[in-house]
Formats: structure tokens, C-alpha cells, sequence
């Protein structure tokens, strides 16, 4: 009994050591290398190989790992880690799109939590589905999810998970063209990250600026601190938020007015996307590359990829990018009618 509590205690204390940095691809490698079995075994493990599985890239494996750690966790009657693997899963299907399967996974393990008194999974919960109700447009009740969250984490002593809420926030106000308050909380963020030396989540918190900046229309440091975003994430392995960072190099590139380059990046997010198997990341840089395309005066294209876009959004839910979508689309429709009417009366003139 000691060596197998030993032989679990070493491999989970390296694997949390790696996951804790955003190590994720050096997690999966470890991990790969243990008998199948033996991770099926461990909850905690099951779990962590989840989490970094989505980190790479592979949702559909980290989906199956959850569901393991899951089980497992429901055998062995240990509440907390069955919450954490419950939240883990509603983060896997947000990831893939599957949003009200999300939302439900949220919404029950956050009042299971409670009852339990696990603010943690509270707070994580509270986010997650702040995110939710960004997505679908509800600002206010965003705002709401986040404060709940930052309450919840700081009650728990969980500055990491103060420092994700804040930069959440930050998403939301740029959401509504808030961009003092935005960046208020996107600066918190970035210097709570620092005080708590976590690469990865430092990096992620800078391109969320980075975002902001290229809105707010100061491209140049917006593109310096996107690049930060990318060299970090991809020293890590972390594949998944590099191809996030990416995009949002390409909007600040497009935002210094270097539209080919910024269409060139657009379009390998895009692959990305679909190599990582992440439909939000795909429609969302889908929408950014229509509107580029719009402002270039490539009329047809623009309106056939925020089509493709719009199918996505809709399918999640995003009622904001879809009424944007929609109207992206009705303006290139009016472009294309004004050109054939145009051109029709050119025709006439030349058959007169």
C-alpha cells in the first residue's frame, strides 16, 4: 500500500508541477507513457491529462479523460475532484462549441459547490459562465458572473483565479466599447499575473491587452505585446492559446493598416482552427477576416466567410456576432446590387 501511495504521489506532484507552468505538452508526453490502466486508475491524473490534452489541441481525447476522471471520482466518493472534473467537462464542450452542454455542466457543479463550500469551483464556475453570457450578449449578467467569481477566488485565497475574472471582464468592456474601463481591468490583470510568476497565464492576460489596445487604436504596442502573447505560449507547447494569440497579432496588424499581411495571418488562424479542432477560435477569426476583407473592398469573399462564421455563431448561441454577422452580410449584399446596377447602366449606354 505505501509504494503504490508513493508511485501516485510522485508522478501527480511532477505532473502538477508541469501543468502549474503551462508545461501542457510535456504533461501529455509524461503521461502518454503511463500504462493506460494505471491512469484510469487516478482521477487526479485522468483529470490533469484532460486539461492538457485541451491545451494541445485534442479535444475529443480530453473529453474522454474527463469523463474517466469523472467516473472516477464518483466511485471513490470524492466530491471536490468529481466538481473539478464536472467543470473541466463544461470547459471541454465550450471549447467545441457545444455551449448549452457547457452551461449545464456549469450550472451544476457551481451549486453543488456551494452546498459544499468549495469556493474555488465556484469562482471557476462563475467564470465560465460569465464567459457564457458574453458570448450570447448579456453583458450585464457577464459583469455579474466575473464579480461573483472574484468574490468567490479571493475567499478561497485563489489569486490565479482572480487574475483570469479580471481579464474576462476586460473582454467585456472592450465587448461594449468601454475601453477605460477594459484596460483598467486588463492592467489589473497583467500585474496580478505578475506577482504570482505564472508564464503562461501572464502571457494570456498580455495578449487580452494586446486585444483591447488594437480596438482602442494603438496598434504598434498592441502587435508588440501580441507577439510577447505568441513567443511565450509557443516556447510552452500550449498550441491552443498560441493559435489564440495569432489572431489577435492579426488584428493588430490589420489595425496598422498592413491588410495583406493581416489577411495572410487571418487565413493560417483559420487552419489552425480547424487543425485544433476549435469551432469559437475558427468563427472568430472567420468574422475578423470577412471584416477585412469588407474594408479591402473584396465584396464576395467577405460575405461568403461571414456566412460560414454566422452558421457557427448562430449554432452557439452568440446573438451579438450574429446580429454584426448579419449586418456585415447586408452591407455586402447592398455593394453587390449597387455594382450590378452600376454596371448594367454602363451596359445600356454601350448598347444605346
Amino acid at each position: 500500500m505505501a509504494t503504490e501511495l508513493r508511485w501516485a504521489l510522485a508522478p501527480l506532484n511532477r505532473i502538477t508541477r508541469l501543468a502549474e507552468s503551462g508545461q501542457f505538452e510535456e504533461v501529455v508526453r509524461s503521461l502518454r507513457e503511463r500504462p493506460y490502466g494505471q491512469l484510469q486508475g487516478s482521477p487526479e491524473l485522468a483529470l490533469r491529462f484532460a486539461t492538457a490534452l485541451a491545451h494541445v489541441g485534442s479535444s475529443l481525447e480530453a473529453h474522454h479523460w474527463a469523463v474517466i476522471a469523472l467516473a472516477g471520482a464518483r466511485d471513490r466518493g470524492d466530491r471536490p475532484m468529481e466538481l473539478r472534473a464536472l467543470n473541466v467537462c463544461g470547459g471541454i464542450a465550450f471549447e467545441s462549441g457545444e455551449i448549452e452542454k457547457a452551461r449545464t455542466s456549469f450550472m451544476e457543479a457551481r451549486s453543488a459547490a456551494l452546498d459544499a463550500g468549495d469556493f474555488v469551483t465556484v469562482g471557476r464556475c462563475a467564470n465560465n459562465l460569465g464567459i457564457i453570457a458574453n458570448l450570447r450578449g448579456d453583458f450585464e449578467a457577464a459583469v455579474g458572473d466575473y464579480t461573483n467569481a472574484i468574490a468567490a477566488y479571493q475567499r478561497a485565497q485563489q489569486l490565479r483565479g482572480v487574475v483570469e475574472s479580471h481579464h474576462n471582464l476586460g473582454i467585456t468592456y472592450r465587448e461594449q466599447r468601454k475601453f477605460d474601463e477594459a484596460l483598467t481591468a486588463a492592467d489589473r490583470a497583467v500585474h496580478e499575473a505578475v506577482t504570482i510568476d505564472d508564464t503562461s497565464l501572464l502571457a494570456k492576460v498580455v495578449a487580452g491587452r494586446a486585444e483591447i489596445r488594437a480596438a482602442a487604436g494603438d496598434p504598434i504596442l498592441a502587435r508588440k505585446e501580441a507577439e510577447q502573447a505568441v513567443a511565450t505560449h509557443r516556447a510552452l507547447g500550449d498550441t491552443v492559446c498560441e493559435a489564440e494569440d495569432l489572431r489577435i497579432l492579426a488584428l493588430a496588424i490589420a489595425a496598422s493598416g498592413e491588410t495583406a499581411e493581416a489577411e495572410t495571418a487571418f487565413r493560417d488562424v483559420t487552419v489552425r482552427a480547424r487543425q485544433l479542432e476549435r469551432p469559437l477560435l475558427l468563427a472568430s477569426a472567420q468574422r475578423d477576416l470577412a471584416r477585412l476583407l469588407m474594408d479591402r473592398g473584396c465584396v464576395e469573399d467577405a460575405a461568403s466567410i461571414a456566412r460560414t462564421a454566422l452558421d457557427e455563431f448562430t449554432r452557439m448561441g452568440a446573438v451579438v456576432e450574429v446580429r454584426r454577422l448579419e449586418a456585415l452580410i447586408a452591407s455586402a449584399e447592398r455593394s453587390n446590387e449597387a455594382e450590378s446596377s452600376s454596371n448594367g447602366t454602363e451596359n445600356n449606354a454601350n448598347i444605346d
